[in-house]
């Protein structure tokens, strides 16, 4: 459907049943902040079959689909040209079976403690503890007072 005059946005789902929009800019191109504090980092796909969602997104999406052996599942990146613009990984056994794939989109903050704290002040609820990545920083997924799930992340700072 059209947006007014500045785009054109579809919402589907995508084989492995998680909800995705796309975007067709026009007059808003999108994102024109991202990896600092309060804007999108990152966005990662837990889904149920990965091999039906990744070609799916090359497919559409053109991207080259890599995947990164870990200790507990691969992790596969998605990338354009050279840059990982989303992640895709399996469903952790440890969700329970009634929770769909999704979208996790990720925000980037300058301390994750404190952010989980602001958002369980607000009516929001952690969905583990904040957890390290090694070399990389500090995240929470987290479900606002309305139960949609998202991730905060406080980088390593260089």
């Amino acid at each position: 459907m059209d947006v007014m005059d500045v785009g054109r946005m579809l919402v589907a789902q995508d084989p492995s049943a998680a909800y995705v929009s796309f975007w067709q800019a026009r007059k808003h191109t999108g994102y024109t902040i991202v990896e600092e504090p309060g804007a999108v980092t990152w966005n990662e796909l837990l889904t149920r079959d990965i091999n039906k969602a990744v070609p799916f997104y090359e497919a559409v999406l053109g991207v080259k689909a890599t995947v990164v052996p870990m200790p507990e599942a691969d992790y596969t990146l998605l990338k354009v040209a050279d840059k990982a613009v989303a992640g895709v990984m399996t469903m952790p056994k440890k969700v329970p079976a009634q929770v769909p794939s999704y979208w996790d989109p990720y925000f980037a903050v300058d301390h994750a403690d404190a952010a989980v704290t602001k958002a369980k002040s607000l009516g929001g609820t952690p969905l583990v503890p904040t957890m390290e990545i090694r070399g990389f920083g500090r995240f929470c997924p987290l479900a606002d007072p309305q139960g949609g799930v998202f991730s905060i992340f406080q980088p390593v700072k260089n």
